[in-house]
């Protein structure tokens, strides 16, 4: 059992590099993160091989995913470029302006933290793809805040305790990443079997 457990962990580890080390260029991260939740899929339902499952996926959904991460990377810009705006605004209409900022926000993180899960799990056009991620992202907001939360917990824990950013930073080259990823597959795993039962 105790030989099992560490097995789990090694293969969480090399998981997690092959994703750091596929997302280093930054325009890859979207296709490294599909393929890091297909590996994880497989391997969680005991199918496949690391290494392969993992780069098998990324060549397959290079072009889709990477159209998808990089709509994400300007809709970030965007609502950058409109917190910068508004923060030099007063009164009410800035009260406003940053509770329906803070809330598109949240939908965008929210929703790029299913898309690629999704993605990994169906084939579709990528408008497709996009979209009914989108849907599930709306209609599962307390699942869809939850994997949004563990996306981005590392980096939160960085910024605000920046005296735990180095054993944030081993923890998330060794093994924080697929940690998430596998989390979030545990999440969305009932949902997206439903899907898959429609099809």
């Amino acid at each position: 059992m105790h030989f099992k457990g560490m097995e789990k962990v090694a293969d969480l580890i090399v998981i997690n590099l092959l994703f750091i080390l596929c997302s280093i260029p930054i325009v890859t991260i979207g296709a490294s993160a599909t393929a890091m939740h297909y590996t994880l899929r497989r391997w969680r339902e005991g199918q496949g091989s690391l290494a392969k499952d993992f780069f098998r996926s990324f060549r397959l959904n290079f072009r889709q995913a990477t159209a998808l991460w990089l709509v994400f990377l300007l809709l970030g810009a965007v609502l950058a470029l409109n917190f910068w705006m508004v923060s030099g605004w007063t009164g009410s209409m800035y009260q406003v302006a940053m509770v329906l900022l803070i809330v598109a926000g949240s939908v965008l993180l929210a929703w790029a933290g299913v898309v690629f899960p999704f993605l990994a799990r169906f084939d579709n056009s990528t408008f497709q793809i996009g979209k009914n991620a989108l849907l599930i992202t709306l209609i599962s907001p307390g699942k869809s805040l939850a994997a949004m939360a563990m996306n981005i917990l590392p980096v939160a824990l960085a910024a605000v305790l920046p005296g735990v950013f180095l054993i944030l930073s081993v923890l998330w080259l060794g093994i924080l990443c697929s940690t998430c990823g596998y989390a979030v597959q545990l999440l969305f795993a009932p949902v997206f079997d439903r899907i898959g039962k429609t099809e």
